[in-house]
């Protein structure tokens, strides 16, 4: 069967964040830290490709960076400390994208949400953007279940196995197009790499 494409263009989100704070004995996430980057990949609704991308760094206090996101990420305390604010973040990706475009992310609970504040803090509705989301998590899940691997839910792995390089510093550009790779992959029906 050939892709027919969507009825609205895909924009992409990834943020990155301070660092999460989980209980100790439940593991739950109790503080999911604070936005310091948002990317964003806008794909076209028939072809998947690549339209137009969107990465800026988040004002927050330096002071709640946490050591994995200062190993992991390409996030510093300087470029935190010096970064637009959240306001002006939410503006310019507003005017980037428009708000006639179907949300997706690898996580799309996690990043909707702070979208959400994005635009409260903006006095905007959150009602802006359709409703419909794509969770490519989901999706990457249900297709490496079906091609025998249900032990796979973590983003490095299911990269790998879609066929791409490890990642280096975690960028949310970087992400979105990892992201938008794997919702291709799976759309084209590719095989996994073993």
């Amino acid at each position: 069967m050939t892709f027919a494409g969507f009825s609205k263009d895909i924009l992409l989100i990834d943020f990155e964040s301070t660092g999460f704070t989980r209980d100790t004995e439940t593991n739950d996430v109790i503080d999911p830290g604070d936005p310091t980057q948002l990317g964003a990949v806008l794909l076209d609704r028939k072809t998947l490709a690549e339209k137009h991308h969107f990465l800026s760094d988040i004002q927050a206090d330096p002071a709640r960076l946490d050591a994995w996101v200062l190993e992991h990420t390409d996030i510093t305390a300087e470029r935190v400390k010096n970064a637009p604010s959240s306001k002006q973040v939410a503006r310019d990706f507003i005017e980037a994208f428009g708000t006639d475009v179907y949300l997706a992310s690898w996580n799309v609970s996690f990043d909707r949400a702070w979208l959400d504040a994005f635009l409260r803090a903006l006095h905007r509705r959150e009602t802006m953007y359709d409703y419909h989301h794509i969770d490519v998590w989901t999706l990457a899940y249900t297709y490496l279940c079906e091609q025998g691997h249900p032990e796979v839910v973590r983003s490095e792995e299911t990269f790998r196995l879609f066929g791409q390089d490890a990642r280096g510093a975690h960028n949310a550009l970087d992400d979105c197009r990892r992201t938008a790779e794997v919702l291709r992959a799976i759309i084209n029906r590719e095989p996994l790499t073993p």
